[in-house]
């Protein structure tokens, strides 16, 4: 998005996606090999939300900073939930 903004409004009607998308090779992206970390970093590091997952020019997905967040805290939670389960396991045996 920050690219349209220096767009002048006297051309926002007839704007095609052509003009104002951003060619592959410009694209921030991920390879599917990267870890999550890594990619949350480069969604900080470059101010988007969003990267496609691309090998040899091909998009192959988008992963996006939520669904990084959202799994993040749902395996945050069910280590947490392994942990007070193993913990209370070992204070009933005894």
């Amino acid at each position: 998005m920050h690219h349209l903004k220096g767009i002048p409004r006297s051309d926002w009607q007839t704007m095609t996606a052509a003009r104002a998308m951003i060619p592959a090779e410009q694209m921030k992206r991920v390879q599917p090999h990267a870890e999550l970390w890594t990619a949350l970093e480069e969604m900080d590091r470059d101010g988007v939300n969003q990267l496609p997952v691309m090998t040899d020019g091909q998009i192959r997905g988008m992963l996006s900073r939520e669904d990084v967040v959202g799994y993040l805290r749902a395996l945050a939670g069910t280590r947490r939930l392994a942990w007070e389960l193993a913990f209370r396991g070992c204070l009933c045996s005894n």
